[in-house]
């Protein structure tokens, strides 16, 4: 099972999201897109994790003495691979996520810091397409005003797998925030 550290939309902005990108859905029925009662905004990932108690543990002592804080939605963009167009709601960047990474960077020696990772929401993948497709869907992300903010109060340890009935998300262990 593939680990990550992450925040659960509540279920208002799940809804408030959704309502938001269902044109683009309509728009692009082909895309593989993330079901509203899964979205949640990934922290950190640290993918297949062999002593997941060192891990929780770890998690726990880096956020202890963490303050809550509040999420705010910026906009939709694009991670383009070879393979795979994944697109995501942008969250503005957070001095407490960002704390929160660094002291689990230094709790956890097999960590691997992920700077360049942009802190998201996934709501769609698809396969990678023409240049031309590829301006056009970017031009329309742009086009949507995403407006969702929310208290974060804690961050959770999920897992993540996939099967024929696409993926899922576990929670393992929610970490409480001051």
């Amino acid at each position: 099972m593939r680990l990550f550290l992450g925040i659960d939309l509540p279920v208002e902005e799940k809804k408030k999201l959704y309502e938001q990108i269902e044109p683009l859905e309509k728009k692009y029925p082909s895309f593989d897109w993330t079901d509203p009662n899964l979205y949640h905004a990934t922290l950190q990932f640290f993918g297949e994790v062999e002593d997941v108690p060192k891990l929780t543990d770890a998690i726990e002592r880096a956020t202890y003495d963490k303050k809550s804080f509040y999420l705010y939605g910026l906009d939709l963009g694009m991670f383009p691979s070879l393979h795979q167009l994944t697109l995501y709601l942008n969250f503005q960047r957070q001095k407490a996520v960002d704390e929160i990474v660094d002291t689990l960077e230094a709790m956890y020696p097999t960590f691997v810091k992920q700077r360049s990772f942009i802190f998201h929401t996934t709501i769609a993948r698809a396969k990678a397409s023409s240049k031309q497709q590829y301006f056009h869907l970017k031009k329309r992300l742009k086009e949507i005003k995403v407006d969702i903010s929310f208290p974060v109060e804690s961050v959770t340890l999920f897992g993540s797998t996939k099967d024929n009935e696409g993926r899922k998300y576990i929670e393992l262990q929610k970490f409480p925030l001051l």
